[in-house]
């Protein structure tokens, strides 16, 4: 589980996918181009990198 301040740091980071800044909980309307192929109200992107919130290294991160 991850702790209530690390929860805190994700929903304050800016996530880059390209030339958009995504947000948690927050829309974005460059978002709902990408997605709109997809007909549906919503999406998430998910990343790999530093499972859990654990730090590895860019080798282990590849």
């Amino acid at each position: 589980m991850l702790s209530p301040s690390l929860l805190q740091d994700y929903h304050q980071t800016n996530y880059c996918f390209g030339n958009t800044i995504l947000n948690i909980n927050k829309l974005s309307f460059k978002a709902a181009i990408i997605l709109k192929p997809f007909a549906t109200n919503g999406g998430l992107f998910i990343t790999a990198w530093n499972p859990l919130g654990k730090e590895v290294t860019v080798k282990d991160n590849e």
